[in-house]
């Protein structure tokens, strides 16, 4: 629960999208189109809507770590992020847990306290879960993960001795 530094509530918080792509291999394999289109389609849309988009293309792990605003939650609390928008990507943990709203599409690890981008369109809800709801969202996301070591040796398959 304390991997993106200070907690905060979910809300949106300013008109800001921080727009998060997955790598380019999986548009054509996964959603039959290209990074570009959906880049281009999504903050065309944002900014019908009055959002201000910025584009955080994942950059590589060693950059990450060596940079300042490198992880995902201090670019969302040093540019004061409203919202994430996603696709088939893990972007919607750090962005919850660090109380700015997640928009998903496809395939995401945000659960049912993630906002898809169809009800987003249609309707321009956020889903702002209350903290109570990230915690149980969260502890049954670690409860079903296993360490590398749990899968090698079986014991994600056997139980606990």
């Amino acid at each position: 629960h304390d991997i993106v530094g200070p907690r905060k509530p979910v809300a949106v918080k300013t008109k800001t999208a921080l727009l998060c792509p997955s790598g380019a291999g999986i548009f054509p394999h996964y959603y039959g189109i290209n990074k570009e289109q959906w880049i281009r389609e999504k903050t065309a849309y944002l900014e019908s809507q009055g959002w201000r988009v910025i584009l955080r293309d994942k950059p590589a792990r060693r950059s990450r770590e060596e940079r300042d605003n490198g992880r995902l939650y201090e670019q969302l609390h040093a540019e004061n992020i409203g919202i994430t928008v996603s696709i088939h990507s893990v972007t919607p943990v750090e962005s919850l847990i660090a109380g700015v709203p997640a928009i998903v599409e496809g395939r995401h690890a945000g659960g049912s306290i993630a906002t898809p981008w169809s009800e987003f369109e249609s309707t321009g809800n956020i889903r702002t879960p209350h903290e109570t709801e990230v915690d149980a969202w969260v502890d049954r996301l670690c409860y079903d993960t296993y360490h590398k070591s749990e899968i090698y040796d079986g014991m994600w398959y056997k139980g606990a001795p």
